[in-house]
């Protein structure tokens, strides 16, 4: 019994430690789902713009970096991906406050169950980020093909200015925005692109306008980043691989990773995780002592009520 006190001092150090972090949690939880009913909204209203842009005949369009995306299907992507984001989010607060609400019941409480529980999910959550974190470390092109299979996707239904999907408009922002051309260069847009009608009208300085066949998309050209103007207006004619007005030789997923590495910096969110790995090992721990002490004093209550119960029949004889 010379344990109890410091056991029992413990105990009361991880429940505080335990129903802190978890408080937390709360909070983003709920966080988390006030930004998905957010989303959710927004996309309820998108989808009504959609219909109400289908109902007026469907042929309105948008011009988006060489694109003219018709205004109906883009409102209807823009909804089907704020609604699948709102989903995400929804769930992931509601997963988050319930596991938190147990922990927090469980140590302040003490019931084993809730603590089993809730040391389950956190080493289900511990052992997968370091699934994660041990892929991103070892072969981070694990996650960079995600953006490669994508890229690859966009342009084979490319369609260019004369496409009215969304898929050409992203894949020519994507260009524009991040200074790239194709998957890994321009020659991505040479075969296999049956959708795309190359054909490109172009008007001179004496406003004499004729018409050729594109060897990149426009936008794989470089623009003005003030108002995204072409630097050259010569450049889709040329087919010009000069870099200081095309970015033809510049594959966008290269492009896009090496942006992300640099400006985000990817590398210092991973070491974020490997510090919540030792965060989420002493609550692990924490519940465990808590479960343990919990389970001592229940077999010292048994104990001593068989104690009493023996005396009384002793007694009785």
């Amino acid at each position: 019994m010379a344990s109890d006190g410091p056991l029992a001092c413990c105990r009361v150090l991880c429940c505080v430690f335990i129903v802190f972090v978890n408080i937390i949690s709360i909070i983003f939880g709920v966080l988390f789902s006030i930004l998905g009913i957010l989303l959710l909204v927004g996309s309820s209203l998108i989808q009504s713009m959609s219909s109400t842009a289908a109902s007026d005949g469907g042929n309105q369009t948008v011009s988006m970096f060489g694109s003219h995306v018709n205004v109906s299907n883009y409102y209807s992507s823009l909804s089907v991906l704020s609604g699948s984001m709102a989903g995400v989010l929804i769930g992931l607060g509601i997963v988050i406050v319930i596991v938190s609400c147990i922990g927090c019941f469980g140590a302040c409480i003490g019931v084993p169950a809730c603590l089993i529980i809730y040391v389950v999910c956190v080493s289900l959550l511990f052992l997968g980020q370091v699934v994660v974190i041990i892929m991103w470390f070892v072969n981070s092109n694990i996650f960079k093909q995600g953006t490669r299979d994508s890229l690859q996707v966009q342009v084979s239904k490319f369609k260019g200015d004369r496409g009215d999907d969304v898929d050409s408009a992203s894949l020519s922002m994507v260009q524009a925005m991040f200074g790239c051309c194709g998957v890994d260069n321009g020659t991505d847009f040479h075969v296999g692109i049956s959708n795309w009608n190359r054909s490109y009208t172009l008007t001179d300085k004496n406003n004499r306008t004729f018409t050729f066949n594109l060897t990149y998309p426009v936008t794989c050209c470089k623009f003005h980043l003030n108002n995204y103007t072409l630097i050259d207006p010569y450049c889709p004619y040329n087919g010009s691989s000069d870099p200081t007005v095309s970015n033809s030789n510049i594959g966008c997923h290269g492009r896009v990773w090496e942006v992300i590495d640099t400006q985000w910096q990817l590398n210092r969110f991973f070491y974020g995780l490997c510090g919540m790995l030792g965060l989420q090992i002493l609550l692990i721990i924490g519940a465990l002592v808590i479960f343990t002490v919990k389970r001592q004093e229940q077999q010292a209550s048994r104990s001593a009520h068989a104690e009493v119960e023996y005396k009384m029949v002793r007694q009785n004889i």
